[in-house]
C-alpha cells in the first residue's frame, strides 16, 4: 500500500513554512539596528556583518520600550545570546551572527532559538558511582582528639581537660573521664581553700599575739614592773660575745627565732 504522500508533503510543507517566518524578536530587532533615523544609537557596522549599539543608555530608553515594550538592556542582550549572537569585541556592545546581516533580511528564518538542556538534565538518572543523598551525618567522621575548654575561676569547678583518649574511643566513656576528673579537681580545690584559711587563721593568731605582748612589755618597762619572759619559739639562739644585759634590752616577742616590733641591731652598730 502506497503511503500517503499528502500527509508526508503536508508535513513538509508546514515544518518549511515555519522556517520561512522568522520569530517576532529577530524581525523586530532587524527593523531596529537597520532604522537609519537611529544610526547614533545603534547601527550596522561598515560591511554590515554586525551591528554596534553605540549608545545603551539611550538604546535602552528610547528604543527597547518602541519594539518589545521594555527598556531592559540585559534583558535584550540575553534574547540574543538564546539566538546564537555573540559578542565581538570586549570593548563595545558589537553582536554578530552569521544569518544577521544588512540587506539580506531573507536569512533571518535560518536563526534558530536555542534548547534548554535543563530536560535532558532533568530526566537523566545519575550514575551509579554518584550518591544522591543527603550529606553525609558528622558523626560518620572519626572525631579528633576532644579538648574541654572551661574558664578558669575561684569556684573550683573549671579547668582546662585534655582528652588522651584515642578517637575511637566511646562519647560516653570520656564523659565519665570528664566528670571524674571535674569532681577530683573540685576536691582539690576545696582542700586548698581549707588549707588557706587555716593559715590565715594561725597568721592572725600569731599576729594577735605578738601585737599583745609588745604592749604588755612596753607597759611594764614604763612602769617599772617585771618585765614577763618571752616565750622564745627557737631557744639557743643568739649571737657570739652576747651579754645577758644586752639580751635583756632586746627582749621582745619573737617568731620563729625572729623579733617582731623590734630593730635588730647590726654588729657593727653594738659596739
Amino acid at each position: 500500500m502506497t503511503p500517503p504522500r499528502v500527509e508526508h508533503n503536508g508535513e513538509s510543507t508546514s515544518g518549511k513554512s515555519q522556517r520561512s517566518i522568522p520569530t517576532p524578536f529577530l524581525t523586530k530587532t532587524y527593523q531596529l539596528v537597520n532604522d537609519q533615523i537611529a544610526d547614533d544609537v545603534v547601527s550596522w557596522n561598515e560591511d554590515g556583518s554586525t551591528f554596534v549599539v553605540w549608545n545603551p543608555t539611550s538604546f535602552a530608553r528610547d528604543l527597547l520600550p518602541k519594539y518589545f515594550k521594555h527598556n531592559n538592556f540585559s534583558s535584550f542582550v540575553r534574547q540574543l545570546n538564546t539566538y546564537g549572537f555573540r559578542k565581538v569585541v570586549s570593548d563595545r556592545w558589537e553582536f554578530s551572527n552569521e544569518f544577521f546581516r544588512r540587506g539580506e533580511k531573507r536569512l533571518l528564518c535560518e536563526i534558530q532559538r536555542r534548547k534548554l538542556p535543563t530536560q535532558t538534565v532533568a530526566v537523566s538518572p545519575p550514575p551509579w558511582n554518584v550518591v544522591v543523598q543527603s550529606p553525609v551525618p558528622l558523626t560518620t567522621i572519626p572525631a579528633v582528639k576532644p579538648i574541654i575548654y572551661i574558664s578558669p575561676s575561684n569556684s573550683g569547678e573549671e579547668q582546662v581537660i585534655s582528652s588522651n583518649s584515642s578517637p575511637t574511643r566511646a562519647p560516653a566513656e570520656l564523659i565519665d573521664e570528664n566528670e571524674r576528673l571535674r569532681r577530683e579537681n573540685v576536691q582539690l580545690t576545696r582542700e586548698l581553700t581549707e588549707m588557706r584559711y587555716l593559715c590565715n587563721n594561725i597568721f592572725t593568731l600569731m599576729s594577735n599575739y605578738a601585737h599583745s605582748q609588745l604592749e604588755t612589755g612596753i607597759e611594764a618597762r614604763d612602769s617599772g614592773l617585771p618585765v614577763e619572759k618571752t616565750i622564745d619559739l627557737m631557744p639557743g639562739k643568739g649571737y657570739p660575745g652576747e651579754d645577758v644585759g644586752e639580751k635583756a634590752e632586746m627582749m621582745s616577742p619573737k617568731l620563729f627565732g625572729v623579733a617582731i616590733g623590734a630593730k635588730r641591731m647590726r654588729e657593727g652598730e653594738r659596739g
